[in-house]
């Protein structure tokens, strides 16, 4: 039996994958990537959740502002 913890890593290890693949071909805003997110992802993600995980990857860049 798993934790709410350990479900919680894993649903932000699917989300950090989902955005890496998506901003593989050009530069996303936050507002694409949430979309994207919102409707590829069966329970999606909120705003906060979205950038906490932008701001802890250090894969992932932010350009402009």
């Amino acid at each position: 039996m798993t934790g709410a913890g350990e479900t919680e890593s894993m649903k932000t290890v699917r989300i950090r994958e989902k955005i890496k693949k998506f901003l593989g071909d050009r530069p996303r805003n936050t507002a694409e990537i949430l979309e994207h997110i919102n409707s590829t992802m069966r329970h999606g993600t909120t705003s906060q959740q979205l950038g906490n995980v932008l701001s802890k990857d250090k894969d992932i860049v932010k350009v402009g502002y």
